[in-house]
């Protein structure tokens, strides 16, 4: 019986020491330059999407100004209360489709990335966080 445990051990040494030598010599196959390439796609592709984002939601607020103005200067409440409610809910959908692109692009730009990391032998999902709040951290 000693002997069969004593074996067992053995075997489990040498097998692990045979999977740290493969994930080592994984490890020095990894293309840093291919890498490196790769974030600096994502990075710039992320804040051409935040640049757009944040043009979409300036041109929603000008819009917004243009016709809360417009409709603070019509005479009869029942048509200025609708024009201000269209107003604001008009700017609440462009608002959130802005949003909505702005997601779906972050979305696309780290799958990307992933692909991209993949095929220079590096696997990055929970290496990086991968979001799109942009609100500080507490």
């Amino acid at each position: 019986m000693k002997k069969v445990i004593f074996l067992t051990i053995l075997i489990s040494l040498f097998a692990t020491q045979f999977v740290f030598a493969q994930a080592e010599s994984a490890r020095k196959q990894i293309d840093l330059g291919c890498l490196t390439k790769a974030v600096e796609k994502r990075e710039n592709a992320l804040i051409s999407a935040y640049e757009t984002f944040s043009a979409e939601i300036k041109s929603a607020l000008e819009k917004r100004k243009a016709d809360l103005i417009t409709a603070w200067g019509i005479n009869n409440w029942y048509e200025r209360n609708k024009a201000r409610i269209n107003a604001w809910n008009n700017f609440r959908k462009a608002k959130r489709e802005a949003t909505r692109k702005y997601n779906a692009t972050v979305r696309k730009i780290w799958r990307e990335f992933h692909q991209e990391a993949k095929n220079c032998k590096v696997i990055t999902k929970g290496i990086e966080p991968e979001t799109t709040d942009l609100s500080p951290e507490q």
